[in-house]
């Protein structure tokens, strides 16, 4: 997503899938590119969220500073555009299409 506010790139998000389903079950985010690396932004909750005996798979992403999105959040094209509103109606925005890819999931 590109933001004029930092003439770049913005803001980073992680989506979690079930292996097993392939239904979205974690997102979290929103938070600028360059301050927040994959890692990062895993540790601040995600790692926390896991149980004492949960795993967890990462992609590339967590190794190399490039996430890799699922092809249906770019099937709708809203990850290349600029948006030109807040940080914060970002965010809500992103988890509207997230809730709208994991309907999509569960209707094909």
């Amino acid at each position: 997503m590109v933001f004029p506010q930092v003439q770049g790139p913005g803001l980073r998000y992680e989506v979690g899938l079930c292996i097993r389903t392939g239904h979205i079950v974690w997102v979290n985010g929103g938070k600028l590119c360059g301050a927040w690396p994959d890692v990062k932004l895993a540790r601040l909750a995600f790692t926390n969220a896991l149980g004492r005996n949960e795993k967890a798979l990462a992609d590339k992403g967590y190794k190399d500073d490039h996430f890799i999105y699922p092809s249906r959040f770019k099937q709708l094209g809203c990850l290349s555009q600029i948006f030109r509103h807040s940080f914060d109606l970002h965010v809500e925005c992103f988890i509207a299409v997230v809730n709208f890819v994991q309907l999509n999931i569960e209707n094909v």
